[in-house]
């Protein structure tokens, strides 16, 4: 190997050195370690996957006039004609949408419906006469989690419990195990009743969801 070539190779291991030192430098600062998730990474985000009534949702966000059934499983083709109009019959008895009639074929209108009621990006939970869903089991959980921080499968029966919704030991610890998996928890005492510690969370601005880690050691 020739002198430059080396120099070369030398220089670049210096500065890779110097780089990893920096980084680890960043990531422990006051004492406090940063846990990087690779599941979590910005730099390789994974698609977000919508479901059918997410992207209805989001149809009645962009749309500015307004939308009719049938324009529904044109842009959106796992919806078919039933399925839209139950959802926009839903929404507009729950008062998130106004339904205006704009023509009338043999005797059978056609409607218009208008989002009047945005609340975000995440659409309502209703049935299919409008009415307010409870929250589902992983929302209360994950709810009590984002409040809790620290806690054990126990603690998050009794905080996340609700007269109309009573948490189980069973689905609890399955969801944290879930959890745990995908990096958004990490144990701190492991054992018959182990402790957990929530590491990770969602931000969502706008339209877009950002994933970044806020995972500290406590």
């Amino acid at each position: 190997m020739c002198c430059r070539c080396q120099n070369s190779l030398e220089s670049n291991c210096q500065n890779h050195t110097c780089q990893n030192s920096h980084s680890k430098k960043s990531n422990c600062q006051n004492g406090m370690t940063i846990h990087s998730n690779p599941l979590l990474s910005v730099s390789n985000p994974r698609p977000i996957v919508r479901s059918d009534y997410e992207q209805l949702w989001d149809m009645l966000r962009a749309s500015t006039d307004g939308v009719t059934i049938r324009d529904v499983p044109r842009t959106i083709p796992s919806i078919n004609y039933g399925k839209a109009k139950a959802w926009l019959g839903a929404l507009n008895s729950a008062g998130y949408v106004s339904r205006e009639q704009i023509s009338l074929t043999r005797n059978l209108p056609t409607y218009r419906y208008q989002l009047i009621r945005d609340i975000g990006q995440k659409p309502p939970r209703i049935d299919s006469k409008g009415a307010p869903k409870p929250p589902s089991v992983n929302e209360a959980i994950w709810r009590t989690i984002r409040i809790l921080r620290t806690f054990n499968a126990n603690q998050i029966i009794a905080s996340g419990s609700t007269p109309e919704l009573v948490l189980n030991v069973a689905s609890v610890r399955q969801y944290l195990r879930h959890l745990h998996s995908a990096g958004y928890l990490q144990v701190r005492q492991a054992g018959q009743i182990s402790n957990w510690l929530f590491i990770s969370s969602y931000i969502i601005r706008d339209q877009k969801r950002l994933k970044y880690n806020v995972a500290k050691s406590l």
